[in-house]
């Protein structure tokens, strides 16, 4: 990753060209993405399964983690990553809240025919994703469950996370089974 200082010669051309840069997925990546995505609209629980078993090379047998297995698993979690989990629930969570408190206003933007902005509006329910492959990450659980609950989404995330990533589930409070 390349860290831009204000101090550096050339900060300001540096940063216009990052700012200019267009992050454009590539059409075969977009593709791939699309027909994942209606292939669990169209057969649900099966593609999840089938998609899971493809890309990360694992069969899922279960959604949800039964609860003696996940808090054996997050009992067994190094106090140095529980207190670094926990340092980055307190900041996600902190953010979050400070969104819906200054609500869109707080994220609009105009200009001359363009008005975007920024509405947080609690869903019903909330579904994560978490990978179990390859890509391990409790920062996935802590960014996804932790702003759904934060807009006050009623039934929070919830699921079978995978080992890695287990350790952040009692820390951001996502409910377990």
């Amino acid at each position: 990753m390349r860290t831009l200082r204000a101090t550096d010669p050339g900060f300001e051309s540096d940063l216009r060209a990052l700012c200019a840069r267009v992050a454009e997925l590539p059409a075969e990546v977009e593709s791939a993405a699309r027909a994942i995505v209606l292939d669990v609209k169209r057969r649900g629980d099966v593609a999840v399964r089938e998609q899971t078993l493809r890309l990360e090379g694992r069969a899922l047998e279960a959604f949800e983690l039964p609860r003696p297995e996940w808090e054996r698993a997050a009992a067994g979690v190094k106090p140095a990553v529980r207190e670094a989990l926990q340092r980055a629930a307190n900041r996600i969570r902190t953010f979050h809240e400070r969104e819906r408190e200054f609500g869109p206003k707080s994220f609009s933007i105009e200009e001359p025919g363009v008005r975007l902005g920024c509405r947080v509006t609690p869903l019903a329910r909330a579904g994560v994703y978490v990978p179990g492959g390859t890509a391990r990450y409790p920062s996935t659980v802590l960014m996804t469950a932790i702003p759904a609950a934060v807009a006050g989404v009623p039934d929070p995330p919830r699921g079978r996370s995978a080992e890695t990533s287990v350790p952040a589930r009692p820390v951001e409070n996502a409910t377990a089974p």
